[in-house]
């Protein structure tokens, strides 16, 4: 999931995440999983190779904002086609995706 938000009115990416990812346990009543990559040892190993593509992005900053397009396209990467969201949520509930 790809989550874009204005620096000056959002701060703490890891707590925006994690609260995303504790609602969606709720939604899936634990069934689903999620992950956080704004975790400080996550951020660094992209950091050090000046690869870091999320977090605050700069736009006059034409690194940060390369390095963030290169993460977008992997998310949207056309080969991910067989991925979809799946939520059931009720023994009689369809499924979505």
């Amino acid at each position: 999931m790809l989550l874009v938000y204005r620096g000056s009115e959002r701060r703490s990416a890891y707590s925006v995440a994690d609260r995303v990812g504790k609602l969606w346990s709720t939604i899936t009543e634990d069934q689903g999983c999620h992950f956080n990559c704004h975790t400080a040892a996550y951020l660094k190993q992209f950091s050090d190779r000046n690869r870091l593509g999320i977090g605050m992005i700069h736009r006059k900053n034409p690194d940060e904002v390369n390095n963030m397009l290169d993460t977008v396209a992997y998310l949207v990467r056309p080969e991910k086609e067989n991925q979809h969201l799946r939520v059931k949520c009720r023994k009689r509930m369809r499924t979505f995706g």
